[in-house]
């Protein structure tokens, strides 16, 4: 099958979940989701321990045009992150760093999909939590403690008219949190691809790469999705799988290896290939090489879609990053 019928696939699935007009988004007023909370028009309905409930009419576009500055900031530092990580000709064997950088495209790329579908994990500092409980005391009589943390914010699922912030952890940013939401946003994008599509074969294809992207991420117990973090891990902390000198494997290994990291361009023929042959590195290298698929379909998708291309938040950001970079999409 054509991979252009299965990026098609996608785009149809993942446009059902769009953040509210998101492709009408030309220069977003916002940098950031904490910059929002701090400055945005909303009220304040209820604030629980773990559930702050704002209200903000969907007619509104600020909550979307901080998370645009978020797609695009997101976009532009994986891709950055990928065109850094081409093996070396000198060193070939020498792809620690490589896996490295192609984790954390693969970590960011993910924040960029879900701020597409309208969801945001975003870090609260302590700074920003205080100020915000201070408001909230105005508009809810007393004060509430906010805590500093890892919060998911969203439409609410029922009144569209409200943002949703639930707190996922008190700690920094954690992986583990976004790796398990992001898993989550993949059975929705796969439910979404029916839902709008049936079973056609362009649909059920991108729904078995869904599928097996799942798998990956969540290979060898790890069910929360974070297995390309384990790998990331043992490259970065123990220098494991041979990819730093002395290089304990054959040289068929490291090519491989190189070949499928390789796949994240866009035009690549095989980007959306998830094979089952191969190991830690391989494994890492199909996971990034889907996930920026799946990104440049989207971001062309908004493209397309919006009043005026040329002024969209996309082509400004992450699509003009790359044709400066002379890559082709």
């Amino acid at each position: 099958m054509q991979k252009e019928q299965i990026a098609s696939a996608f785009a149809d699935g993942v446009r059902t979940k769009w953040a509210s007009s998101i492709h009408i988004i030309r220069k977003p007023v916002y940098k950031g989701v904490e910059e929002w909370l701090l400055k945005g028009n909303y009220n304040w309905i209820a604030c629980t321990p773990k559930l702050i409930t704002l209200g903000h009419s969907i007619r509104h576009t600020d909550f979307t045009e901080a998370l645009a500055s978020e797609i695009s900031r997101f976009s532009c530092a994986a891709y950055e992150s990928l065109m850094d990580a081409e093996p070396s000709t000198e060193l070939p064997k020498s792809l620690g760093w490589q896996c490295i950088r192609h984790y954390y495209a693969a970590f960011y790329i993910a924040h960029a999909l879900l701020r597409i579908t309208g969801s945001s994990l975003t870090y609260i500092s302590g700074s920003t939590a205080s100020t915000m409980s201070k408001v909230a005391g105005q508009y809810l009589g007393v004060a509430p403690h906010i805590a500093s943390g890892l919060y998911l914010l969203k439409r609410g699922d029922i009144d569209q008219d409200t943002v949703t912030l639930q707190q996922l952890s008190t700690g920094g940013g954690s992986h583990q949190d976004m790796w398990r939401t992001f898993l989550q946003l993949l059975v929705n994008i796969e439910a979404a691809i029916v839902g709008a599509l049936g079973q056609i074969p362009s649909a059920m294809k991108a729904i078995e790469i869904s599928g097996k992207l799942r798998k990956t991420l969540c290979k060898h117990g790890n069910n929360d999705g974070g297995w390309t973090s384990t790998v990331r891990n043992a490259i970065n902390y123990r220098q494991d799988y041979g990819v730093w000198y002395p290089y304990t494997k054959k040289t068929a290994y490291y090519q491989q290896a190189s070949k499928r990291l390789s796949r994240w361009r866009p035009t690549d023929p095989n980007g959306f290939d998830i094979e089952p042959s191969g190991g830690e590195l391989e494994g890492l290298a199909d996971v990034c090489s889907v996930l920026s698929q799946l990104l440049i379909t989207s971001l062309k998708d908004i493209s397309a879609r919006a009043p005026d291309s040329r002024t969209c938040f996309v082509d400004r950001g992450a699509l003009k990053f790359l044709r400066q970079s002379s890559i082709k999409f």
